[in-house]
């Protein structure tokens, strides 16, 4: 069971993903409440989230800065549901999200 957790913490997936982001929301809010409070995004700015979870904290942030906010997730699982809470902002284009592993990002200079 300890083992269980610990990977829905690590790669939420169905059932346990959705408990476990739930209580990582609840678990975070100082510092979303931190973040939220402390950034002040311009137009050309641009955010991106690790590990978004279901996509809870790129909400707050976008509702409130101007510029873009990108995320990357290993879970897809994740990537439905932060997709589900951010229709609008997707649509809107003001929120870009993708499934992947952040280890296999390249940063060309």
């Amino acid at each position: 069971m300890t083992k269980y957790v610990a990977e829905q913490f690590g790669k939420p997936t169905g059932i346990g993903g959705i408990i476990s982001t739930f209580i990582m929301n609840r678990m975070n809010q100082i510092q979303y409440k931190s973040v939220v409070s402390n950034l002040n995004c311009c137009k050309n700015d641009r955010v991106l989230d690790i590990g978004f979870g279901n996509g809870y904290l790129l909400n707050l942030l976008a509702k409130k800065n101007e510029g873009d906010f990108y995320g990357i997730e290993i879970s897809d699982d994740m990537l439905k549901a932060g997709c589900k809470r951010n229709k609008e902002l997707i649509k809107q284009r003001k929120i870009h999200l993708a499934v992947g592993n952040v280890k296999q990002l390249y940063v060309m200079a």
